[in-house]
């Protein structure tokens, strides 16, 4: 477990009179933990990936958007870059989240050469299936706005639960 990131979580909630809740999701970048204000509140372990979030969620708020495609993208609610910590509004399915490794106004995937990048398309479309045509609409449309995903995955890109069947 992050306990820095726990740590730097509970700072920024402290000085913003929020109360964390439970752990909602965690690995490699930080650690992201529900409050009880409907917001969830992200600590990233390297001030290079909490930049990068951060510029996606400052481009998103400059241009008003809280939905593209279908998708819910989370609302910035605050920030501090002493603590790497950002607060965002909480989104359910479907959404899209996870920026830490997007590139704005660049593509990070471009440092790679053209067969590499086709390689990890197909993987992205194997992973999505039939619903990939959905999620390249969503990568176009945020190209379109200046953002670049490279981590393209099912937690990130989540599609509204299927229906049960009676």
């Amino acid at each position: 477990m992050d306990v820095d990131g726990i740590s730097r979580a509970t700072e920024y909630a402290k000085r913003r009179g929020l109360k964390l809740g439970d752990t909602i999701g965690f690995g490699q970048d930080g650690i992201v933990l529900a409050t009880h204000s409907g917001t969830a509140v992200k600590a990233l372990r390297f001030e290079n990936l909490y930049r990068k979030e951060l510029a996606v969620y400052l481009r998103l708020k400059e241009k008003d958007i809280g939905q593209l495609c279908g998708f819910y993208v989370p609302r910035l609610i605050g920030h501090h870059d002493e603590l790497m910590v950002i607060e965002m509004e909480f989104v359910t399915p479907p959404f899209i989240v996870d920026f830490a490794s997007a590139g704005v106004d660049f593509n990070p995937l471009a440092k790679y050469d053209r067969e590499q990048r086709i390689e990890q398309e197909e993987t992205w479309a194997e992973t999505f299936e039939n619903r990939w045509p959905v999620v390249k609409s969503l990568l176009s449309e945020l190209r379109s706005l200046g953002i670049y995903l490279s981590d393209v995955n099912a937690n990130n890109i989540r599609f509204a639960p299927e229906p049960e069947l009676p």
